[in-house]
């Protein structure tokens, strides 16, 4: 046999084919050459399968601490399916793109939140609405007393009973985005309140009085546009004491001091009751006006000027997901203005009086952004501005009853706020 010329190259294997086997000659990968890691998850894109097999010889990973609750909807990763074929190719593969329909736009970068945290965001601002409706239905009041039964009530008599009943259905819009989180709302508010006029003093040149009432009210909250939501109530009892002076020349000064305290359940369709929210809230009212007597018709002016400052103060509570619910306190500053034009009538007997009256009032809240965290900081809607007209009626039945009663419409002027309408009729008894 003829030996190989050790001149010549030796032959270099042939590359494997579908129908040969890799030659035992061929350098295997070096296993301390490192493999590029899959890139780690994020909410807009799913956790993808490792491409490499584990080493037995490195430990085991080990779960990581859990993470406190927090009110958005994390993304679920889709996991690995076991049963897949290991792959012989330790290059990492290009993920190809995801094709984008032209019809549909990309996914924005807004994170979900839990169905109960739009009804947290929106709770104050409508226990704000209830209280400032809760004030200005005790002011009608005074202004009902001033109009029609002034000297019905002398320092020596008895005091007299009233009652009346009020409500209202409004819809508020947030001034925020969606991607501020800003919710609509529609609210349902309906009160009773029952009080007595304790005391009523004339002097030569001022007519003062003075009382103390009694409110329940109970407040539906409704968030549009949030899947999962759920009306949710609440309850509210308050005490109030009010007084009023009035001078001879028709300017006039009404004060109102309110003490009360809420509590409701917040519920979703996806997990029931949420979370019981309970909290104070304490409010105050000063308003001064004048009236004014036009031509001997019996027509009066009276133009005014309303001030309110409102405290909420809430309960920390924990909700249904474990959600650390730390509302915090609020203030709210409200001015309103503008006035009434009344119409006064004698009745057919004596003693018998009636006036009808229109009103329209500017209503403007001002104050600084107050923010809710929970595990962020959430910006709350702004209360806004709004005008207010409507018109209503006082009417002395006999010596010894009073019936009053008005409707009124709100039309927000500014991109958040609040609409709708509101009543109340109320009687007052003379004992």
């Amino acid at each position: 046999s003829v030996l190989p010329d050790p001149s010549e190259p030796a032959p270099t294997d042939p590359a494997p084919t579908p129908f040969t086997s890799a030659s035992s000659s061929s350098v295997p990968p070096d296993p301390s050459e490192s493999v590029p890691p899959d890139p780690a998850p994020t909410p807009f894109t799913s956790v993808s399968s490792s491409s490499v097999l584990p080493d037995p010889s490195e430990p085991a990973p080990t779960d990581p601490p859990p993470t406190p609750p927090s009110p958005f909807v994390s993304p679920t990763p889709s996991a690995s399916d076991p049963s897949d074929p290991i792959p012989t190719d330790l290059s990492p593969s290009p993920t190809p793109p995801v094709p984008i329909k032209p019809d549909i736009q990309p996914e924005l970068g807004i994170r979900a939140v839990v169905p109960q945290l739009p009804t947290y965001l929106l709770l104050p601002n409508a226990l704000f609405h209830a209280g400032l409706l809760d004030l200005s239905t005790q002011n009608k009041k005074l202004e009902a007393i001033r109009s029609v039964s002034q000297n019905s009530l002398k320092s020596d008599e008895n005091p007299a009973f009233f009652i009346r009943g009020y409500g209202g259905s409004h819809h508020y819009a947030s001034n925020l985005s969606i991607f501020e989180y800003g919710y609509g709302a529609e609210l349902d508010y309906t009160a009773l309140e029952a009080g007595v006029l304790l005391k009523e003093i004339e002097n030569l040149y001022n007519h003062t009085f003075f009382g103390v009432t009694g409110t329940y009210g109970n407040l539906s909250l409704y968030p549009l546009n949030v899947e999962q939501s759920k009306k949710s109530t609440f309850d509210k009892w308050s005490v109030s004491a009010y007084g009023s002076l009035q001078h001879d020349t028709g300017f006039y000064m009404d004060g109102l001091l309110s003490y009360g305290l809420f509590r409701g359940d917040v519920f979703t369709l996806a997990r029931g009751k949420a979370a019981t929210l309970k909290g104070k809230q304490l409010s105050t009212s000063l308003t001064s006006g004048k009236t004014f007597i036009i031509g001997h018709n019996g027509v009066v002016f009276d133009p005014q000027v309303q001030l309110v400052y409102q405290h909420l103060q809430f309960n920390r509570v924990r909700d249904v997901d474990d959600l650390d619910v730390d509302m915090g306190k609020f203030d709210q500053w409200t001015a309103r203005f503008g006035g009434r034009l009344t119409k006064m009538f004698a009745g057919s007997e004596e003693g018998h009086v009636i006036s009808f009256y229109s009103k329209l009032y500017l209503l403007h809240s001002f104050g600084d952004k107050q923010l809710v965290s929970f595990k962020k900081d959430f910006q709350l809607g702004a209360f806004g501005s709004s005008l207010e007209a409507g018109i209503g009626f006082n009417t002395r039945l006999s010596a010894k009853f009073v019936l009053h009663g008005n409707v009124t419409y709100q039309h927000r002027l500014t991109k958040g706020g609040f609409s709708g309408a509101s009543f109340s009729a109320g009687l007052r008894h003379l004992f």
